[in-house]
C-alpha cells in the first residue's frame, strides 16, 4: 500500500506543469532559452508513463468505488490528518513536495477507498481469524502520562493525585514531556509497540480512570493514567481491516482491475 501511495502522491507537481499553458521560458542561459514545449516533452518522455498508469488506476479506484457504493467519509480524513499533523516533519513534508492540505485530503480519500475495497473483497471469518491472531498487536489504549526526572517528583506527584487533584493540570505543570504537556498529557490510542516496552506494559495493565505508579524508562519517572481502551473486533474494526490487507491482496485487486477495465492510452 505504501509503495502505490508514494506513487499517486508524486504525481501532483507535474500535472500543475504539464497543464500549464505558460509561454514563459522555464529558464534562460547565457541567452539561451528552455521553453515550456521542451520543459514538457521531458517531462514526458522521464514521467509521462508513470503519470498515466497513476491517473488510470485512480480513474478506476473511484469508478469502481462508485459501483460497490462505497464512500469515505469526512471524519476519517479528518483524523487521518490529525494523525498526520503529529508529526513535526508534517509542514516540512508539505513543502518539499511542493502539496497542499487539500492534495493531501485527496490522497488520503484516494488511499482509503482503495483500502476500503480491499477489505469489502476480504470474508468477515478471515478478519476474525486475523484478529484472534494478532489481537495482543492490534489491542490499543488511550492514555495520559507526567513524565519527570526523578523518584522523588513522581511520589510527589502522586500523593497530590491522590489527594485529589487534576491529571490534566498537574500534567502542564509538571511534566517534562515537550510532545504532551500542552495537551493536558495526552498521547492519544497506541498499540503495545509503539512505545517503550516498560511503559506499554503498565498503560495496558492499568484499567480505565486508573493511575499507575511512578514507572521508569530512559526517559525518566512516568505516571500513567488510562483514559481508555479498544480490546474487541468491532472496537478495532478499521485497524483490523487495515492490517489484515496484504501487498500480496493490493497487487492482485489493482491487477484484476486493470485486466476488467477497457484501457486505451495514445502515449
Amino acid at each position: 500500500m505504501k509503495k502505490i501511495e508514494k506513487s499517486i502522491l508524486g504525481i501532483s507537481i507535474f500535472l500543475i506543469f504539464l497543464l500549464g499553458g505558460c509561454s514563459k521560458p522555464i529558464a534562460i542561459i547565457n541567452g539561451e532559452k528552455i521553453t515550456q514545449k521542451e520543459f514538457h516533452k521531458e517531462l514526458e518522455k522521464r514521467f509521462g508513463k508513470q503519470m498515466i498508469e497513476d491517473i488510470i488506476l485512480e480513474k478506476l479506484i473511484f469508478q469502481s468505488a462508485k459501483k460497490e457504493n462505497i464512500k469515505v467519509s469526512p471524519k476519517e480524513i479528518e483524523e487521518k490528518i490529525n494523525e498526520m499533523k503529529n508529526n513535526p516533519q508534517f509542514e516540512m513534508l508539505l513543502k518539499m513536495q511542493n502539496l497542499t492540505l487539500k492534495d493531501i485530503e485527496n490522497r488520503i480519500t484516494l488511499m482509503f477507498t482503495l483500502r476500503k475495497l480491499i477489505s469489502k473483497s476480504i470474508s468477515q471469518q478471515e478478519k476474525e481469524a486475523f484478529f484472534n491472531a494478532h489481537k495482543d498487536q492490534l489491542e490499543e489504549v488511550k492514555a495520559s502520562h507526567i513524565l519527570v526526572k526523578t523518584l522523588k517528583e513522581a511520589v510527589d506527584i502522586l500523593n497530590k493525585l491522590n489527594k485529589g487533584e487534576n491529571f490534566a493540570s498537574l500534567a502542564k505543570r509538571y511534566s517534562i514531556d515537550p510532545g504532551s504537556k500542552n495537551s493536558n498529557g495526552e498521547l492519544g490510542y497506541f498499540n503495545r509497540s509503539r512505545m517503550d516496552p516498560k511503559f506499554s506494559e503498565a498503560a495496558f495493565k492499568l484499567e480505565v480512570s486508573q493511575i499507575s505508579s511512578p514507572i521508569k524508562t530512559s526517559f525518566g519517572y512516568h505516571i500513567i493514567k488510562c483514559e481508555g481502551k479498544k480490546k474487541t473486533s468491532e472496537e478495532l474494526k478499521d485497524k483490523i481491516e487495515d492490517a489484515a490487507i496484504t501487498q500480496e491482496q493490493t497487487k492482485n485487486y489493482i491487477e484484476k482491475l486493470r485486466k476488467n477495465a477497457q484501457i486505451k492510452t495514445n502515449l
